[in-house]
């Protein structure tokens, strides 16, 4: 009998182990995905930023070379009225 309940308690902590170890790697799992998931957002928000900052140069640059076509137009207007 004293066997028999050493033995079922054997069994009984073997079984607590493997769910212990179970639960130890579905929570490391879950920390990785989610370690990936915040990764994958933040590579997002970088391109994004990225996009905007490059979108923002272009409308200077175009702002910039409009303003410059604009005074040279105006100065050979202002030369050709002197002339």
């Amino acid at each position: 009998m004293q066997a028999w309940k050493k033995i079922e308690e054997t069994k009984k902590k073997a079984t607590d182990i493997v769910h212990v170890r179970q639960r130890n790697a579905d929570h490391t799992s879950e920390k990785m995905s989610l370690a990936q998931y915040r990764a994958a957002e933040e590579a997002a928000l970088t391109n994004k930023n990225l996009m905007v900052r490059t979108e923002q140069k272009e409308a200077i640059k175009s702002q910039q070379m409009t303003k410059h076509t604009k005074n040279v137009y105006d100065a050979q207007n202002i030369k050709g009225e002197r002339n």
